[in-house]
């Protein structure tokens, strides 16, 4: 049996019997017009051992480092590469467990709010391996902050897990390898949610869940819909 089938059956065995993890991101919008964002990812202590386990596999039987599996989630150089930035004011990346997850959160506030989409681009390349800065060319951010007038501003994200893949990937697409990801997906991922939340002074309209008060507003995306465009919308006053 091969390494890499090895590998691979592990990890597969491991999201059939826990498929526990929950992603969520909420994004916080100021009267001063500065902003904040967190990001948390939690995962099932078991799948995590896995995990665990497959790396150390990997590196016991790797003929050289370049071979190697690493962590795809690297707390530290997120926080690195987070503070060379000069909008940022305070970035707090966090590691704990609770309830039987492993949560990975990283927790950022910046100056300005139209910079918060420059945080994700930060975040999702960290989390992907990627430690070379981000390419302005290839940006990973899913939303965006339009208009000016603190009475009228657009938020706006697209989620769909082949939008972020096409920006990073050097191999042409596969359409049959794209279909079978996304029947795995179908299957391991229907009861697993990506939790996009939105804070501001009020939400004027959205096509997500508004809280009575109209301060907030929710969306909940199975991670099997990822695989189709998922477009948020909302508009909104901070002041």
């Amino acid at each position: 049996m091969s390494r890499i089938f090895k590998i691979c059956t592990t990890l597969v065995l491991s999201l059939v019997l826990t498929g526990c993890f929950h992603f969520s991101e909420d994004i916080w919008i100021e009267s001063d017009a500065s902003g904040r964002i967190k990001f948390d990812l939690a995962i099932s202590e078991k799948l995590v051992g896995s995990l665990e386990s497959m790396s150390q596999y990997a590196k016991d039987n790797a003929e050289n480092k370049a071979t190697e599996l690493k962590s795809p989630i690297n707390l530290e150089t997120v926080k690195q590469q987070l503070e060379t930035n000069s909008y940022i004011r305070k970035v707090k990346a966090q590691e704990y467990s609770d309830a039987g997850f492993r949560h990975y959160l990283v927790d950022v506030r910046v100056k300005d709010f139209h910079e918060l989409p420059k945080i994700e681009e930060i975040v999702t390349s960290s989390f992907d391996g990627n430690n070379s800065k981000v390419d302005d060319k290839k940006p990973l951010a899913t939303f965006s902050f339009t208009g000016t007038n603190p009475k009228n501003i657009t938020f706006e994200q697209n989620l769909r897990i082949n939008d972020v893949a096409d920006k990073t990937k050097t191999e042409p697409s596969n359409k049959a390898t794209d279909a079978v990801m996304g029947v795995f997906f179908n299957m391991l991922f229907a009861e697993e949610y990506n939790y996009i939340t939105l804070h501001a002074a009020h939400i004027d309209d959205a096509n997500g869940l508004i809280n009575d008060e109209e301060t907030i507003v929710k969306w909940s995306i199975p991670f099997n819909k990822l695989f189709s465009p998922n477009v948020l919308k909302a508009e909104f006053s901070y002041r």
